[in-house]
């Protein structure tokens, strides 16, 4: 925090936000959605990054992960929406990945061809080049209506051939249910396999 400058936070689909700022000794923050579906849970986990100067560990989703890719590997978390990203393609706010960059990348009702087309864009700008792994949302409302091709089938073949663990399922972003709170640039660890998992190795304020 820097002194009495609040600082704005916004959930991935807008919906949800929290704010936080100093005054004298005191934090003020506050949290709101635009719906109150799974307001403690976006609560917890944004408490929890914004204030616990320690690493978060394993993140429980709540759910099963799907490992598309089996393996290990540790680096800091980068990515988001991937409309947003394919977007800023080719801008001064293109995505720059580190050389040891885990990408998150998520996304709603963008139909099977779509995913396609911008995950193309993103993968000819190069900012696949230096991925270690890639952790994947559930993409609701991206299957075709008649449910023949999936987000998940497209997005498995898109990735077939990406060096590292590739994951499908985590609940962060755009979702159906409560999404978790994700912290960017942090150190984690992504693992694939029986029991696929996301862990924070690294805190996302000071101590």
């Amino acid at each position: 925090m820097r002194g009495a400058t609040p600082e704005l936070y916004f959930c991935a689909d807008m919906r949800g936000y929290g704010w936080c700022f100093r005054k004298g000794n005191l934090l003020n923050i506050g949290l709101g959605r635009a719906d109150p579906h799974g307001l403690p849970e976006h609560a917890h986990t944004f408490l929890r990054f914004l204030t616990a100067a320690a690493p978060a560990g394993e993140l429980e989703t709540g759910v099963a992960l799907e490992a598309l890719a089996a393996g290990e590997a540790t680096g800091r978390l980068l990515g988001g929406t991937l409309t947003q990203l394919a977007a800023a393609c080719g801008t001064p706010y293109a995505l720059t990945p580190w050389d040891d960059t885990i990408l998150l990348l998520e996304d709603v009702n963008e139909r099977p061809y779509r995913l396609d087309r911008l995950f193309q864009q993103l993968r000819l700008s190069g900012a696949l080049s230096r991925v270690r792994g890639v952790l994947l949302g559930t993409f609701p409302g991206c299957d075709e209506p008649d449910g023949n091709i999936t987000a998940r089938d497209t997005l498995a073949t898109l990735l077939d051939g990406v060096a590292g663990p590739v994951v499908f399922g985590f609940p962060t972003g755009h979702v159906a249910g409560a999404a978790l709170t994700v912290p960017l640039g942090v150190r984690v660890r992504l693992v694939a396999g029986a029991m696929s998992r996301l862990v924070i190795e690294e805190a996302a304020v000071a101590a």
